[in-house]
């Protein structure tokens, strides 16, 4: 979910909280060992893949999970994720029509970014 934060939380550091809490998710709960995210600068991607290791090496994740990133042009399911958030911030907004198809297949989880 994205949300705003307030005025001293960092957004990169609420993404980066966010993604070793998908990781974990992705990796305990349905045993999948890849994600592939879209490409950012290199600085934010090195970011990522640094949260990765720490996710790696404390064990939250398997040892062998792996982050890959892709430029959204040339893989097309990342695309899926932003029309999902984009359903569900619709939703929140009072236009739920999109989010009522898909409601019942996707799992929301809040962070409490620090």
């Amino acid at each position: 979910m994205a949300a705003p934060l307030g005025p001293r939380l960092r957004e990169e550091s609420a993404r980066q909280q966010a993604l070793q809490t998908l990781m974990v998710i992705l990796n305990q709960t349905y045993g999948v060992r890849s994600l592939v995210m879209e490409r950012r600068q290199k600085a934010q991607d090195d970011k990522d893949q640094r949260s990765a290791a720490i996710a790696v090496n404390s064990g939250m994740v398997a040892r062998d999970f792996k982050l890959t990133h892709r430029f959204g042009g040339n893989e097309r399911k990342l695309w899926v994720p932003d029309q999902v958030l984009g359903a569900f911030g619709d939703a929140q907004a009072g236009m739920s029509a999109g989010w009522e198809l898909i409601e019942r297949l996707v799992r929301v989880e809040k962070i409490s970014p620090r």
